[in-house]
């Protein structure tokens, strides 16, 4: 039977496309009907006819059925293979931060490491020295005082040597070694307060390797230089976070299972470890450093603000961006429920940490910025439905005015 001129136009893009589908069709039929008029060649073969039908009808439907349990394994495979991808993803993205903090530390400690070389040549200066004045007593006589006049000497060289080297401009690795070998190592029974020393000379005649007022000054420095860090990793970590609200996936979860971001954390680390490595050294330079950090946050409280303006009005020229806007924005209000939690810990006296009222007002203008942008956010869902929104502004109604 002919097909009609729709059937062949319906046909042929088909035909054009896929000519060796219309082939093994044509092999199909024809090897379909090679084997019907081989089984019902006689009239008395086609009372079997019905058998046959219902035979290859239960037999396609056992094929179609293995088809569509073959083809749901291999769904509920792919899917688990999209959910191993998406785990796999987060777990990259992690490593990633992870290795970019690492990377930092690894330059840090480089810095470090020429420092010590520096040290390690000008131990080793003082240990011939501390030969020296060990032979100079047997050469002369105990009236001369020669090991009160050499140390006295030595001193005052060391104290020019010094200011020599504060003119410079050094990084924050090399003032850290600085104030650490002047307040620390150099009165250190390794050096000038050696057992051997001490009987001989008396040390605390010498006074202060440094002023106090230039120790004061090396440590403002060396918070400038801190500062410049930390300002550095702070912005990086706004700029990480600024692209994470725009990925195509909801944000982390606590345990809670609240939405949160590693910002809380990163901050609150890379701020109490720069105040940890200041204790080191002074309880003034740790308050430097406290001060300095509290001041930064507060810097970046103001660009994190900022942000998330620039994020909103992304938003508004096209609400499908972020894709996940509103969950991101109930992760910034979690992140700075944190931050405001955890703030107080980074105080070095445990019995003062009071958070200063300038820091308190910007993580409550923080908190208020991200609200705000959450509740334009559902207004403008509420008012895709104007029958209910006129419900709202009428007021409930009373019993007979309902219906029925």
């Amino acid at each position: 039977m002919g097909m009609s001129s729709e059937e062949e136009r319906a046909l042929s893009p088909r035909d054009e496309e896929w000519p060796e589908a219309e082939k093994a069709e044509k092999l199909a039929r024809g090897a379909a009907l090679k084997w019907a008029s081989g089984v019902f060649y006689r009239p008395e073969k086609l009372e079997g006819l019905g058998q046959y039908r219902s035979r290859e009808t239960q037999r396609n439907s056992s094929i179609q059925s293995r088809l569509k349990s073959t083809v749901q394994s291999y769904l509920e495979g792919v899917g688990a293979g999209l959910e191993q991808l998406r785990s796999a993803a987060q777990e990259v993205q992690s490593v990633c931060q992870d290795l970019g903090a690492a990377r930092w530390a690894l330059l840090d400690s480089a810095d470090r490491f020429q420092g010590l070389q520096q040290m390690r040549a000008l131990m080793a200066e003082h240990v011939q020295l501390a030969s020296v004045v060990q032979v100079l007593p047997q050469l002369f006589s105990a009236h001369y005082n020669i090991l009160s006049v050499c140390t006295t000497t030595y001193h005052q060289a060391l104290t020019s040597h010094l200011q020599d080297i504060l003119r410079e401009d050094l990084d924050k690795q090399a003032l850290f070694l600085l104030l650490e070998w002047a307040l620390r190592v150099y009165h250190s029974p390794e050096m000038m307060g050696h057992p051997d020393l001490i009987p001989e000379v008396d040390v605390s005649a010498l006074g202060p390797l440094m002023s106090p007022e230039l120790v004061d000054q090396t440590e403002r420095k060396y918070v400038v230089k801190v500062k410049a860090s930390v300002l550095e990793w702070l912005q990086r970590t706004l700029e990480v976070e600024f692209k994470e609200w725009f990925r195509e996936e909801e944000p982390e979860r606590d345990h809670q299972g609240f939405f949160q971001s590693a910002l809380p954390v990163i901050v609150m680390q890379m701020l109490s470890e720069n105040i940890r490595v200041a204790s080191l050294i002074t309880d003034s330079l740790q308050q430097k450093v406290y001060t300095m950090a509290l001041e930064e946050l507060e810097a970046f409280l103001c660009r994190l603000r900022e942000a998330l303006v620039q994020c909103g009005k992304e938003h508004q020229k096209d609400r499908t961006v972020p894709k996940y806007y509103v969950s991101y924005l109930l992760a910034m209000l979690n992140n700075n429920l944190a931050l405001s939690s955890s703030v107080s810990s980074l105080h070095p006296d445990a019995a003062r940490r009071e958070v200063p009222a300038s820091l308190r007002a910007a993580l409550d203008r923080t908190q208020k910025k991200t609200c705000q942008l959450l509740l334009e956010e559902l207004l403008l869902d509420l008012q895709r439905c104007p029958v209910w929104l006129g419900q709202m502004a009428c007021g409930p109604q009373s019993a007979d005015q309902q219906g029925p």
